[in-house]
């Protein structure tokens, strides 16, 4: 029978071979031979549990699994037991991301906020960063390893509850974002003169029961409904300042007023933000304008953009007065541009290696189509549309000798079109920055789609498995809440970040991990080693010694059950 989502094991690899049924249940096979009689392979297969989605070779087991290798592993390795801790624990990324959430503020405004449970909240989210996800069923055995500030392991249907729980305290999260908001512009010098990028993502969902949950544009198709996020980040630091959920069904440029409205209330005022092309709507401008700075990626099949580029092709390809070295591109500063009836600065830019690129990709796609139509034998105007305006597909009278019924022409002035503008691309702003600036805070803008990157495949939230609307708001408040912590964490140490290439979060996180303590006989914890030059360099970026690591070693409070040290 199989006894429920404890801790996720690793089927063994060898002795046995598995087999998976439609519903995920795991059998394990020793032995298997034809029957002439039956006319068909029998074999003893015995269920050993349920795969763990997305984890590939690993199980929830039941107890015929712990009656088959129970012994083996156990010999192996010391299998975690629910609600106890090894007595040889990770701390190092604790203290790490720790040091991190205090230097920013977040930890003093967790406290502030959810006061009876900032401790937990605080643990889940290291759990998301160091072990790379958010699988409520992995945090009760990663637990088992690491030290994470708390004294009791948690099971994943109390990780669930704490969910539901944090998600129905809408208020609370609201006066984090606020409250945060302002410890951040005291914690970052010069803050509130800089830039937040705003983008939005969605997620899939195969729940029935989250009411945010509806069909709409998904990024990622895989028929199911969506739940759209909106992110303000820090293009100087890659922190996130607030986040808001819509329905699925809704554009991101239709959700923007409501989404900067509300913003507005929590005290982000006079911002600038930078958008991308997405969001160039009359109504997503009319809100930006009214309080904030604002630039916004133009798309190039507008008319007013396609005149702006035709009117400065020449002006600007490599022109040296246009030529902006820090970013390797030519730009010029257009004011008074109007749109939709009002005036704003415009800026052109051409880029010559963004142009060879996009050149490559119309001739590669040119040529893939013209092979692709030729395959084809009867005309349609699916299939005229489909190939337009590259080529043009005329229905025939007669058919060829191949037996087609269409002719195929290439559009060359319309190929010619599209790469006489390789290269170009249009902002519009309100900002009065000069050409160089602009580009600066534009290119920075990926800042926001890398924190997009992190919350999604980081933390493993490209699709969400809760099943209420209380639920899902709980799990990605804790999921912002580790994402701030993270960003912070890099933007503290990035000196050595940026010292190699090599260098990463996780290798920095993995030689943090090396860190461990020790629970001694009088039941006190030590450290296992002494502090390499390695981790004490990213403790000092973070304002920490190793004195003061290992005084708060021995100030740990958790006691091991059945220690054998």
């Amino acid at each position: 029978m199989y006894v429920g989502k404890v801790e996720p094991v690793e089927i063994p690899k060898s002795g046995g071979k598995t087999r998976r049924n439609t519903s995920g249940y795991i059998w394990w096979i020793t032995e298997s031979k034809w029957d002439n009689d039956l006319g068909y392979t029998k074999d003893n297969r015995i269920t050993i549990g349920k795969e763990v989605p997305g984890r590939p070779g690993w199980i929830y087991p039941n107890n015929n699994f712990f009656k088959l290798f129970g012994d083996k592993l156990a010999s192996e390795k010391q299998l975690p037991v629910r609600g106890e801790f090894s007595v040889l624990l990770n701390y190092g990324a604790y203290a790490a991301l720790h040091a991190a959430a205090e230097k920013i503020g977040c930890l003093e405004v967790l406290r502030q906020t959810f006061p009876d449970v900032c401790e937990r909240i605080f643990s889940i989210a290291l759990h998301s960063i160091d072990a790379e996800n958010s699988v409520a069923q992995d945090y009760s055995n990663w637990i088992f390893w690491n030290y994470c500030g708390i004294s009791k392991n948690y099971s994943d249907s109390e990780v669930s509850a704490l969910y539901k729980d944090i998600g129905s305290r809408h208020e609370s999260m609201l006066d984090f974002m606020r409250l945060f908001r302002e410890a951040y512009f005291k914690a970052v010098p010069d803050s509130e003169r800089g830039v937040l990028a705003f983008d939005s993502t969605n997620q899939n969902t195969s729940s029935c029961g989250i009411s945010l949950a509806e069909f709409g544009h998904a990024k990622l198709n895989e028929n199911l409904p969506d739940i759209n996020t909106a992110l303000f980040v820090d293009e100087k630091t890659s922190i996130p300042l607030y986040y808001e959920h819509f329905y699925g069904s809704l554009l991101d440029k239709t959700e923007t007023p409501t989404t900067l409205s509300k913003a507005k209330e929590l005290g982000f005022q006079k911002l600038f933000l930078m958008m991308d092309r997405g969001y160039m709507s009359r109504e997503a401008l009319n809100a930006l304008k009214k309080d904030n700075k604002f630039a916004v990626m133009c798309p190039s099949n507008l008319v007013f953009v396609r005149e702006l580029i035709a009117a400065n092709r020449q002006e600007i390809k490599d022109r040296e007065n246009h030529y902006i070295p820090s970013e390797n591109i030519y730009g010029i500063h257009v004011p008074g541009v109007e749109y939709d009836g009002e005036q704003y600065d415009a800026y052109v830019f051409y880029d010559g290696v963004r142009a060879q690129e996009e050149r490559e990709s119309i001739h590669n796609r040119l040529n893939f189509w013209q092979a692709d139509v030729m395959n084809r034998k009867r005309y349609s105007e699916a299939l005229r549309r489909r190939y337009a305006p590259y080529l043009n597909v005329v229905k025939t009278e007669t058919k060829d000798s191949e037996g087609r019924n269409f002719s195929v022409k290439v559009n060359h002035d319309k190929v010619q079109e599209y790469i006489d503008d390789a290269g170009y691309f249009v902002i519009l702003s309100n900002a009065g920055l000069p050409a160089d600036r602009m580009i600066e805070i534009a290119r920075m803008r990926d800042r926001g789609e890398k924190a997009f990157r992190r919350l999604k495949y980081h933390f493993g939230l490209t699709k969400t498995y809760t099943h209420s609307t209380a639920t899902y708001h709980g799990k990605m408040f804790i999921a912002f809440v580790a994402l701030i912590i993270v960003e912070s964490f890099r933007y503290f140490a990035k000196e050595i970040l940026k010292s190699k290439t090599s260098m990463t979060t996780k290798t920095l996180l993995a030689e943090l991990r090396k860190y461990q303590i020790r629970y001694t006989k009088n039941g006190k914890w030590e450290p296992q080693y002494a502090m390499t030059a390695s981790q004490k360099r990213i403790f000092k970026l973070l304002d920490r010694n190793s004195r003061e690591v290992t005084s708060a070693v021995h100030k740990i409070h958790l006691r091991v059950q059945n220690a054998r040290v």
